[in-house]
C-alpha cells in the first residue's frame, strides 16, 4: 500500500503529515525534527480550508498546506475524516422525543349578548 502522506516544505522548515491504519504521523522540522504520533480518537477536529488543512487536538492545532487538485491529497484527506468518524465513540442520545401536545378544539367565540335595556 502507497503512503498515505501529505508533504509541504519550505527553504527552513518541512512538515508532513501520514495516515495509517491506527492513526496519523506528525512530522513538522525546522532544526530538528519531531514525530508526534496520534490516534484517531484523539482528534477532535479536522478542518479543511481552500488549501490549507488543520487537525485539532485538544489545545493543539496543527495546519499543513495541501493542494485541492491532487488526487493523492484528496484521498489523504477522505481517509482521515473516514477513519476519524468511525473511531469517535457515539454520545448516547440525551433529547427526550415526545409528540407535541394536540392543539385544544377550536371553539367559535359567540358576540357578547347585548346587554338588557331598561325602560
Amino acid at each position: 500500500m502507497a503512503k498515505l502522506r501529505i508533504k509541504s516544505r519550505t527553504f527552513a522548515t518541512a512538515k508532513w503529515v501520514e495516515v495509517k491504519e491506527t492513526g496519523i504521523v506528525w512530522f513538522e522540522s525546522a532544526v530538528f525534527g519531531k514525530k508526534t504520533r496520534l490516534a484517531f480518537a484523539q482528534i477532535d477536529a479536522v478542518l479543511r480550508g481552500p488549501q490549507l488543512l488543520s487537525i485539532q487536538v485538544q489545545r493543539s492545532l496543527y495546519t499543513i498546506p495541501y493542494k485541492p487538485e491532487s488526487a493523492d491529497h484528496r484521498t489523504v484527506i477522505a481517509r482521515l475524516v473516514a477513519e476519524c468518524r468511525r473511531t469517535t465513540p457515539r454520545r448516547p442520545q440525551t433529547a427526550v422525543v415526545t409528540t407535541p401536545p394536540a392543539p385544544a378544539p377550536s371553539v367559535p367565540i359567540a358576540p357578547p349578548e347585548p346587554a338588557p335595556q331598561e325602560p
